[in-house]
């Protein structure tokens, strides 16, 4: 018996996908709209350059603070301006 779960959502968003990328990657604001982030800061930008996401530090709700490099398809949208 496996264990994997794949669970998939989605919603419409009456917005440009490039606005919509932004608003999910701002992460001075990102604790105003997602109830499962208490606080988050950038600690280092994309750089599209080095293929490298950008640093982000967060808390989670009913987790501990973390840090993670975002995707690489931050990089690419960054490169985009």
């Amino acid at each position: 018996m496996s264990s994997n779960v794949t669970v998939i959502q989605s919603i419409y968003v009456n917005a440009p996908p490039e606005r919509v990328f932004d608003a999910t990657e701002d992460w001075a604001k990102r604790a105003e709209w997602d109830a499962t982030v208490l606080a988050a800061e950038m600690l280092e930008p994309a750089d599209a350059a080095a293929q490298r996401g950008p640093l982000v530090r967060w808390g989670l709700r009913r987790s501990t603070l973390r840090a993670m490099r975002r995707a690489k398809a931050l990089v690419e949208r960054a490169a985009r301006g």
